[in-house]
């Protein structure tokens, strides 16, 4: 008999403990969330946002660096989260190591209005999280030599943020122009591909092998000296100094002729370029179809 009573006092005991985990259950804060009660101007502008666009805005890459105690040694020792841009849907991007350069109050005051005024103006989906700072810098390692050198990025991209680096919007720049070019390289960005193994993998290899070796050489080698002389080899900006435009810069005019101009416009102005046309004709449906994946329209 003393057993039983012993056994449902220990049952009893369990339940009411189960109930009392219930009623009081952990919340873990969102990592990409700016913490509630934080009153300072970072902050605020992080929140302001998040209530404008359902997008968590981001002025550096760690989440988070908690501190948790101290280990065995008596040092301390922190939980940190970071970002982690070198990994994307589970999957590890080789190599992909970046560096950052961060904005300082001010800064982030005239991106804040950026991304609010403009950019939010023309990207109509806005990703989950968006990081932005000052500059951005990705390790690319030469195919031939193996040395690695820092090359500068407009953007970096998974599946939980949108990396931009707006250094340029603090020249004489337009933002909406930004706005739409960040846009335009974003689009190229997302059809995949490298740079340095001549854009093996990317959805836009066609496009760009109309012009794979004439990227980015001398205009003199071609007699250039005019942006009509560019047409007949199959360029519709003059993008690059002395230079013929690279492979992004070119893929980024015709994505923005694209999305700003009608069917027949394009045609009536290129119309009698044969290489202009013919890498249209590729890029169009791509351009558009990632455009509205993306929710990005200009007009």
């Amino acid at each position: 008999m003393r057993l039983n009573i012993f056994i449902w006092m220990i049952l009893a005991g369990c339940l009411f403990s189960c109930e009392k985990e219930k009623l009081t259950p952990s919340k873990a804060r969102n990592p990409f969330a700016p913490d509630p009660e934080a009153t300072d101007a970072t902050s605020k502008l992080r929140r302001d946002f998040y209530e404008k666009t359902g997008c968590f805005l981001l002025f550096n890459d760690t989440l988070r660096h908690e501190y948790k105690g101290l280990n065995a040694s008596g040092e301390p020792y922190y939980d940190t989260e970071l970002l982690a841009m070198d990994w994307d849907l589970g999957a590890v991007k080789s190599g992909h190591t970046l560096r950052f350069e961060y904005l300082n109050q001010e800064q982030q005051q005239k991106a804040y209005d950026f991304l609010v005024n403009d950019l939010y103006d023309v990207i109509k989906t806005m990703p989950y999280s968006i990081l932005v700072v000052n500059k951005m810098e990705l390790s690319v390692e030469d195919f031939y030599t193996g040395e690695r050198t820092w090359v500068p990025q407009t953007f970096d991209m998974n599946s939980r943020c949108l990396a931009i680096a707006i250094e340029g919007l603090f020249g004489d720049v337009e933002p909406m122009e930004f706005a739409q070019d960040l846009c335009c390289a974003i689009i190229f960005g997302s059809f995949g591909g490298s740079e340095t193994n001549y854009w093996e993998g990317s959805e836009a290899i066609e496009f760009l092998n109309v012009n794979i070796w004439d990227y980015d050489y001398p205009k003199f080698w071609y007699g250039v000296t005019t942006l009509e002389d560019l047409y007949p080899y199959g360029f519709i900006a003059d993008t690059n100094g002395d230079n013929l435009p690279t492979a992004v810069q070119d893929a980024c005019a015709y994505i923005k002729a694209i999305l700003f101009m009608t069917d027949q416009e394009f045609r009536e102005k290129y119309g009698m370029y044969y290489q202009v046309m013919q890498k249209y004709e590729i890029m169009k449906p791509l351009a558009e179809k990632k455009a509205e994946k993306l929710g990005i329209k200009f007009k």
